[in-house]
C-alpha cells in the first residue's frame, strides 16, 4: 500500500489539533458573555476534535509501523507472576491501562493489573470455585463491570476506581455469559440455547431459533440498538430488540466471525486442504 497520507509527518495532526483548540477557545470567550449553553457545546465539540485528533495520530502511527519493513519497536513490557494465566482482556474505559486475567491454580483467580504502573490493583476468587467462562462488561459506566460462570451460578462484581472487585449479585443457572453490556447479558449452555438477560429487571427472551441443527451453538452476541446480532457456529441471526429474528443466513461449518459495525467477516472451517478457508 502507498498513499500520500502515510508519508505525512505525525506533527502534521498536532498542528491541526492545536489550530481547531485555538479556534474554538475564541468562540467560547466570544459567546460567553451572550450564552453560556453555547460556550458548553463548544467545549463538548472541542473536546469530539481532541479525541478525534488523538485517534488519527494513532491510526496513522500504527499504519506507518505495521507498513514499514523493519519489525516493530516495543513500547512496553509487562511480565506477570503467578499461576498460569488462561485469559487476558483490557479493561474497557480505561484507556488500556488495566488488564484483567484469569488464572487457574487449585481455584480460579480474577487480578487487575495496572500495566502503566506495573503492579498489581487486586485479586478475586470465590473460593474453592473455577470459572467457566468470564466476560468483561463492553459499558465502563455499568454498575457490574465483570460477569463470571460457575459451575452453576454467575456471579457479578463491580470494578471500582482502585481496582478491586466487589460481588453485586448473583445468578443461579448452569448457563454461560456470552456478552454482558450494562445490565444485559447474552448466555448460552454451549450447545444450542441462547437467551438475552437483563439482570437488574429479571426479564429474558430466548434467542435460540436453530431449527434442528443441536451443533449451532452460540459463539457471540453483538448488541447493536436496535437489533441483536447473533453469530453462531454455523449461522448468523439478527433480531430486533423484543427480540423477533429478522434473518438467519447460514455459512456452513464457521471457524470463528468479526462482527463490526458496518461488515461481517466470516471464516468458514473446510477438511480440504486445497480449499481456501476464507469467504
Amino acid at each position: 500500500m502507498s498513499s500520500s497520507f502515510y508519508n505525512l509527518a505525525d506533527d502534521v495532526y498536532h498542528r491541526i489539533s492545536l489550530r481547531s483548540q485555538h479556534s474554538s477557545s475564541l468562540t467560547t470567550e466570544h459567546r460567553h458573555l451572550s450564552s453560556p449553553r453555547s460556550c458548553l457545546l463548544n467545549f463538548a465539540d472541542l473536546q469530539t476534535v481532541l479525541h478525534l485528533a488523538h485517534r488519527t495520530r494513532h491510526a496513522h502511527r500504527l499504519a506507518s509501523c505495521w507498513l514499514a519493513d523493519s519489525p516493530l519497536p516495543l513500547k512496553s513490557e509487562t511480565t506477570f507472576f503467578g499461576s498460569p494465566v488462561s485469559q487476558i482482556k483490557f479493561v474497557p474505559g480505561r484507556q488500556h491501562k488495566w488488564v484483567l486475567t484469569a488464572s487457574k491454580g487449585i481455584w480460579s483467580i480474577l487480578t487487575i493489573w495496572d500495566i502503566t504502573l506495573q503492579q498489581k490493583c487486586s485479586e478475586w476468587s470465590p473460593e474453592g470455585a473455577i470459572f467457566t467462562r468470564v466476560q468483561l462488561n463492553a459499558d465502563p459506566e455499568s454498575e457490574a463491570g465483570v460477569a463470571v460462570s460457575l459451575s452453576e451460578r454467575i456471579v457479578l462484581p463491580r470494578l471500582d476506581d482502585n481496582g478491586t472487585l466487589h460481588e453485586i449479585s448473583f445468578i443461579d443457572t448452569d448457563l454461560r455469559p456470552v456478552t454482558l453490556s450494562g445490565a444485559v447479558m447474552a448466555l448460552d449452555d454451549g450447545i444450542s440455547q441462547a437467551l438475552v438477560y437483563n439482570w437488574k429487571t429479571d426479564e429474558c427472551a430466548y434467542i435460540d431459533d436453530v431449527g434442528d441443527n443441536q451443533h449451532d451453538h452460540c459463539l457471540r452476541v453483538v448488541f447493536t440498538p436496535p437489533t441483536i446480532l447473533v453469530l453462531r457456529a454455523c449461522s448468523i441471526s439478527l433480531y430486533t430488540a423484543s427480540p423477533t429474528c429478522i434473518a438467519t443466513p447460514s455459512f456452513g461449518q464457521v471457524d470463528g466471525a468479526s462482527a463490526p459495525p458496518t461488515s461481517i467477516l466470516i471464516r468458514s472451517q473446510s477438511n480440504n486442504p486445497w480449499v481456501s478457508d476464507l469467504s
